[in-house]
Parts: structure tokens; sequence; C-alpha cells
């Protein structure tokens, strides 16, 4: 159980669908309806009794929705002190510049990006906190964070400026006794009987699959859920029916002994952005930032950096 299923729960049951429930938390709706799914099947009851698009709360969801209120309000209670405590322990005099990022942005080496920065600029502190992608938009949002990494997915780019960082395909892994191993190439709807893997949801990689499968025509069957491309190659060897649907370098750069990627044609993309909010004023240091970002790293130069 997580923090996140609960939340899902509770928006469905605020909103009156999943949909409403999803651009609240910065979700798809399958991920929300994936989100509870999983939770129900933790819980070993229904929380929703499902007719068609519509639902009804169980018997079990009315019973257990005031503990559920509870351990939401008191992770709400936990959160408010906490990044009180982070705001306190780094008060300074010093110029600050405050970064928030999902898990991805250590894969582009974005921590390094701003190591070099730091050193160029000592007088200036940095503050970076890494986050699932709900509360990464949370905290551009209401907290004190100058600047966000991540995914271009929900992104409401009338309140945010946005610079394109990275933007990256997927690729399916299959083992090397499926059926589809000898082919150079696949598309999506060609895998609606096989069983998926896909990665975790702290940077709505997830989302962009199951959104991408059900453009296709079908919604995807998930055999596992993981943040780890080595047990999901391993869960290939033993089940050669599944596969996995993964960032091309992840499946290009890890080890083929028991899988081959494969090209998918749809793709759906992975678009890494750097956003900050165009209400709040971009302090000098941010903007330091920014331009010495898309010089250094041949970033195509964003109008907003310069505003």
């Amino acid at each position: 159980m997580d923090i996140m299923q609960i939340k899902c729960f509770e928006a469905v049951l605020n909103t009156g669908n999943f949909t409403e429930a999803g651009e609240i938390l910065y979700l798809s709706q399958s991920a929300v309806s994936k989100k509870i799914n999983a939770l129900e099947q933790e819980m070993g009851v229904s929380l929703l009794i499902r007719n068609g698009k519509r639902f009804t709360v169980s018997p079990a969801g009315r019973m257990l929705m005031s503990d559920f209120v509870e351990i939401l309000e008191s992770y709400h209670r936990l959160m408010m002190k906490l990044d009180k405590i982070k705001l306190d322990n780094h008060a300074t005099s010093q110029p600050c510049l405050s970064i928030v990022g999902v898990p991805l942005m250590v894969r582009y080496n974005i921590i390094s990006y701003v190591d070099q920065f730091t050193k160029l600029h000592p007088e200036i502190q940095t503050r970076i906190e890494e986050a699932d992608a709900p509360r990464v938009l949370n905290l551009l949002k209401y907290g004190d964070y100058d600047l966000a990494f991540c995914a271009d997915i929900n992104l409401d780019h009338k309140h945010y400026n946005v610079q394109s960082l990275q933007s990256e395909r997927f690729m399916i892994g299959v083992s090397r006794k499926n059926s589809l191993a000898a082919r150079g190439s696949v598309k999506l709807k060609e895998l609606e009987h096989h069983r998926f893997i896909l990665n975790r949801s702290e940077s709505m990689l997830d989302s962009i699959c199951i959104d991408a499968c059900m453009a296709s025509g079908f919604t995807p069957d998930v055999a596992l859920y993981t943040s780890r491309p080595e047990v999901a190659f391993e869960y290939l060897r033993y089940y050669p029916d599944c596969a996995y649907i993964g960032l091309k370098t992840t499946l290009e750069t890890e080890p083929a002994v028991f899988h081959r990627a494969i090209r998918l044609e749809d793709s759906p993309v992975f678009n890494l952005v750097l956003a900050w909010r165009k209400d709040k004023p971009i302090h000098m240091f941010t903007r330091l930032f920014l331009q010495w970002l898309v010089k250094n790293f041949n970033i195509p130069c964003a109008q907003a950096v310069h505003n």
C-alpha cells in the first residue's frame, strides 16, 4: 500500500469519476484505475463496484474511508513539517537555487550538470529534492522551488515555462524464446495478447505506456511493475510470453543475455523538460543556471529563458 493509491481512491470519490481524479493528481485515467486495482488486490477487498463506466462504493470502501482520510491527513501534516524543516535548514543569506525532479533526472546526468554549475558559481547554494511525478508538480506549484525536472505529461503550459531537454522513445524487450524475438520491429497492437512488464510510476513511464496501448485499442495486462531493469529482464527469462516496455537507452545498454530489444514502430515518447512557474519571478541565479544549461549542453534555447 502506498500513499498515491489512497490519494487516487479519495480523488475518485470526491470527483465522481476517474478522469477528473487523474487531472487533480497529474495522472492519466488508466493510471488512477491501476492504482486503485493494486490497492484492492493488496487489501483483498473491493473498494469500488464497477458497472461499465459507472461505479458505486462498496461496503468495505465505505467502512475504510475514514481510516484512509486519517492516513492522508497524517501524511499531509508530516509533509508540511518536513518542508518547513528543509526550509529552516537551508535558510541562508546566500543565493539558493532550489530544484525538484523526478528520479529519471539522475539518468540524464542532471545532478552532474548542477554540480558543474555550482563549481563555477560557489557563491550560489543549491537545494535538490527527488520526488515522484505528481509530487514534483505539486512542489513546483505550491512549494518554494525555482525549477522542476519532470515529464511533459499533464503539464499545463499556460502556467509554466517549459524548456525541452531530452526526448526518448520506448522499445520492447522480449525473451529470446518469445515468438517475436526474430522480428526487427513490432507495433503495439501486435502485443495485445502479451502480458506486460512496466516501469513503476515515479516518473510516469507506466502511464505513458498504458495510454499508448489504450490508444492502440487495448488495455495492457500488466504482470509486473518494477523500477529496476534487471528485475524485468530476469522476469523475461522465466516468463517468455511477457513483453517489457522500456526506454530505448535501457534496452540497448543492458546485456542482452536472455532478451532481445525490438524497435517499437508506434512508440510513445518520453519528454524530459525543465519547468518553472510563469507567475513567479525568476531570480538572477536561476536565470544564470538556465542560460548556462542551454549554452553548455546544446539544448535548443527557449525564449522564456531570456524573459
